[in-house]
């Protein structure tokens, strides 16, 4: 199984970033917390990688921004559109002035109840 999860990618990750992520709910952690998590619940990790910053900023936040130029333009009379616009405004600032403390880690794993024996 792979999963991709959202990780401190340093010890120290800057309170504003800290706070960003805490009102949006997500549940970020370190990536060794992850590992421990993956072995915790029946898995055997098999290896992980971090997204690296093109996958960010080429699939995700240029286009991102690109749309929200027209996404505020259509609703420039809605403030909860506004409201969602001037998020991810923020979110594409904040990776840009701190990529090197988070980002998207893969986790490559099996379950070890699925695994044949070495002798087998």
């Amino acid at each position: 199984m792979v999963v991709s999860e959202l990780c401190w990618l340093r010890d120290d990750p800057p309170t504003e970033v800290k706070a960003f992520f805490e009102a949006e709910g997500a549940d970020v952690t370190d990536t060794d917390t992850r590992r421990k998590d993956i072995v915790a619940n029946g898995y055997r990790l098999v290896g992980d990688f971090v997204l690296p910053a093109v996958g960010w900023w080429d699939n995700y936040y240029v286009p991102l921004a690109e749309s929200l130029g027209r996404f505020k333009a259509k609703y420039a009379n809605d403030p909860e559109a506004l409201a969602v616009a001037a998020r991810s405004q923020y979110e594409i600032d904040i990776y840009r002035k701190y990529p090197e403390h988070f980002g998207y880690v893969f986790f490559v794993m099996k379950r070890v109840d699925t695994e044949l024996p070495t002798n087998a």
